[in-house]
């Protein structure tokens, strides 16, 4: 990881601090936004920590990325399956939510830039797209760079290499979802009168 220009530490800031801005989330809100907040706010605080090492940032056709200062590399966070974060030889991990035009560009681009060194990449103009993806499951988070070089239909379907990240405990307050009050077990009821 140290070769990307990254530490461990980086990450999990990263992801922990992400988690204190969900926290903020209540029922009130709209279902997908622990989600989305979670998702935002990683690719922020990423940044955050980066950008002082000399790390920039772009976003083409609406895709965060944030890019190494040599531009050799670019990382792109993105919520992952139940692969994601695991150890499992024989099972790729996949993007969970569907993937749109950019991703299936920096994918295709890293199929074709695998035998590149990085005086090659320098001299194209190009560099490789990794992956920061991450799953939440019972409030720890997997998570992994992935540099995917395989895409079928809307999901990655093989990786050209993956570095495994250290489980983050999130500890018993992280909020997996909002919606109606669990201790209630109503739905939200909304009357509506004529005047």
């Amino acid at each position: 990881m140290a070769e990307l220009g990254l530490s461990v530490e980086t990450l999990e800031k990263a992801f922990t601090r992400a988690e204190a801005d969900v926290r903020m989330c209540t029922r009130h809100d709209p279902p997908t936004m622990p989600g989305f907040t979670r998702w935002a706010r990683i690719v922020r605080f990423l940044r955050e920590e980066l950008v002082s090492d000399g790390w920039t940032y772009d976003n083409p056709l609406n895709q965060p990325r944030t890019i190494h200062p040599r531009r050799l590399l670019a990382i792109v966070v993105k919520s992952g399956d139940d692969v994601t974060g695991l150890d499992l030889p024989e099972l790729w991990p996949a993007n969970k939510n569907p993937i749109g035009a950019a991703t299936k560009a920096a994918v295709t681009d890293n199929e074709q830039l695998a035998l590149f060194t990085a005086e090659d990449l320098l001299g194209a103009g190009k560099m490789r797209t990794w992956f920061l993806l991450y799953r939440i499951a019972d409030g720890v988070v997997n998570a992994e760079l992935s540099l995917p070089d395989e895409i079928e239909g809307d999901r990655i379907t093989h990786c050209l290499e993956r570095i495994i990240l250290p489980a983050i405990d999130l500890g018993p307050d992280y909020i997996a979802s909002v919606g109606p009050s669990p201790d209630d077990g109503s739905p939200y009821s909304v009357q509506v009168e004529r005047k």
